[in-house]
This record gives C-alpha cells, structure tokens and sequence, in this order.
C-alpha cells in the first residue's frame, strides 16, 4: 500500500468534549483499557511452557523463589504483572480506511449523527514524530542517557495498519526471555521484572484484533512515552497536538443525521481552517449498502449553515 498517498478517518461523537477538541485542533489518544472491545490488546501464555522453563532455571541455580512459592503460583503472579501492564504503557489512537461503511457510522459516530476527521498518513506521522521528540527531550533533561537502540521501532510510535486474525498473538517466548533477562542470583520476585522490556514487549501485542473486527480496516497510531509522572500514568488520555503548529486534517465528514449545532459548528471551523468539508448521504437508488457523500464547498457554506 501506497503510505504517501494513504488517507485514514477517525471517526467522533457530536458531543461537547469531541467539538471542543476540533475547534482548539486538539488531538487525543487513550490507553487500550478505555475501549469497546475489552478483549482488545491481550495475548497467549502457554503456562505449562512458562512453568517448564522457570522449572530449568531453578535446576540451574540461577534463582530461587519466595520461600514456599510454587512453580505455578510464581508463574502466575509474573504473567499477572505482565498482562497488567500491556494496557498500561501505550496510548493508541484508532483510524480506518473506510468512510463509507455504514457500521462505522453506527459504532462509532453515534448512528451517523456524528463525524469524521480525514488525516494524511504522512500528517499523522509527523505529529507522532514531533510529540515524541518533545517528550524524549525532557526525559533525557530530567534522567540523562536515552538509549533509543532499546526500542523496538519496527512494533512502536508508528501509524500501522491492523492485524486480524483468529488467535491471540502467542507471548510465551517473549514472557520467557523476560524472565531470563530478570533473572539474577539474587531472591528474584516479580516486582523486579524489567519496566523497559515489558514496553518492549507489549507492542507486538496492541496491532492484532480478532477477525471479526475486520469489517473496520482499521490502523493504530501506537506510542509510549518515556518521561510520565505518577498523574499522568493514571490518567486515561492525553492530547499530543503541538499547540503552536497543530497538524490539521485534510478534511471533515458530517454524519448523514448530524443535529443543525453540530453542522454549524464544524461547517464554521471548515470555513475559518480552510479544510474541506463533506456531508454523507445513502441513496435510495444505489443497491449497495455504502454511505455517499457530497463536498461542500467554500463559498456555498453560508447557505448551507443558513439552511440549518
């Protein structure tokens, strides 16, 4: 697929926070916990190979456990950790390549009362770019050394298309190397496992869904951010918008049934920004399903909110 040229649309509820946040060009991603779908961004251990291994460790003496600690409680209490952490260490925003599908309209924009902002690949990147070069920056004001050679490029802080499959990604060789790199001579417990590689790792977890969410053609800006406080690792969403040179969207699509508010509202900021605006339609005389849709132009706006 074509990047330079490829178009994502997120799709937003008509509500107060949602028009507040087109109207300042604010842009906000939330942690995987905050979804619809709460099997989203999860995985398979095979305890009985996690159990095996850690199993081979103890004959090697290359830890011991909690005094009375079983083989099987031990592994449960790492994997624990571990599944905790994967929806706490990224933020994601969702996008599709689809504007036409109708479900999306229904799932996502409030049975198409609400809209959709179309985005640039290229735009999307930038922004991602530019919010974690600002926030390295401060880490490595605040803590010194970064060593990007850590992060895995290839899996993270990219826009990437979504995979659908019919299992779970298997994490059992990834948790073991996990449990290695922890591992020391000294009393090991779970609460020393690494905090970088379980960032690491949760990446290849958060760009695979179940197949029956293919429908949405889905992408996923994924990010982690280095330098959070204590407040901002509880909260479930940030806006990564560079206030004094915000990425603006190719263009806005008001849902077929948006209320008159919502129309002049976003037709007003089209106009003011400059950006296209669209209005979806179905039509009785086409047999498919798809959504249509009609630009509005520039200089037909005004008659367009007056109509409202």
């Amino acid at each position: 697929m074509d990047k330079q040229n490829l178009t994502l649309f997120r799709y937003r509820q008509a509500n107060k926070y949602e028009l507040y946040n087109l109207l300042n060009n604010e842009f906000w991603v939330s942690r995987p916990g905050s979804f619809n779908d709460p099997y989203d961004s999860t995985f398979f251990i095979d305890r009985k190979e996690i159990e095996n291994h850690m199993s081979k460790l103890k004959e090697a003496k290359h830890y011991s456990y909690e005094s009375g600690m079983s083989n099987e409680k031990f592994s449960d209490l790492i994997c624990e950790k571990i599944i905790s952490r994967t929806k706490k260490t990224v933020w994601i925003a969702c996008f599709s390549e689809k504007i036409n599908n109708p479900a999306m309209w229904a799932n996502y924009s409030q049975n198409g009362r609400g809209f959709a902002i179309e985005y640039s690949h290229n735009s999307l990147e930038k922004m991602l770019r530019a919010y974690l070069e600002k926030d390295r920056k401060k880490y490595l004001k605040d803590y010194g050394n970064l060593n990007v050679n850590n992060v895995n490029h290839e899996f993270c802080d990219h826009v990437k298309k979504v995979n659908y499959a019919e299992e779970k990604y298997d994490g059992t060789e990834v948790i073991s190397n996990l449990i290695d790199e922890g591992v020391t001579n000294k009393k090991y417990t779970p609460g020393e496992l690494n905090d970088k590689s379980l960032d690491d790792f949760s990446y290849y977890t958060f760009y695979n869904k179940k197949k029956i969410w293919e429908y949405e053609k889905e992408w996923r800006m994924v990010l982690n951010t280095y330098n959070e406080t204590k407040e901002e690792k509880e909260k479930m969403y940030i806006n990564i918008q560079n206030k004094e040179d915000p990425i603006m969207p190719n263009a806005i699509y008001l849902g077929e049934f948006a209320e008159p508010f919502t129309k002049k509202v976003i037709c007003n900021y089209c106009y003011k920004n400059k950006v296209k605006l669209y209005e979806m339609n179905s039509d009785i005389f086409d047999k498919k399903y798809e959504l249509k849709y009609k630009e509005i132009y520039k200089n037909n706006m005004h008659d367009f909110i007056e109509k409202q």
